[in-house]
């Protein structure tokens, strides 16, 4: 996964505070897929790690420790 992607999911899950993995997923393979000669594939996995690696999830984490 590039570094534009990871940045990009980051940018939607905030917008969209709301979405599911699933959805976050399909909107940034879509956006990948659009991305013409820089085309990326992206996993469910690449999406998780984007979403848990986020500074807002992070503090829930150590709030629940």
């Amino acid at each position: 996964m590039r570094l534009l992607t990871k940045v990009h999911i980051k940018h939607t899950r905030r917008q969209r505070p709301d979405w599911t993995e699933a959805q976050l997923l399909q909107e940034a393979q879509a956006w990948a897929d659009a991305a013409g000669p820089y085309a990326d594939t992206v996993t469910a996995e690449d999406v998780r790690e984007a979403v848990q690696s986020m500074r807002e999830c992070q503090e829930r984490q150590e709030t629940l420790w």
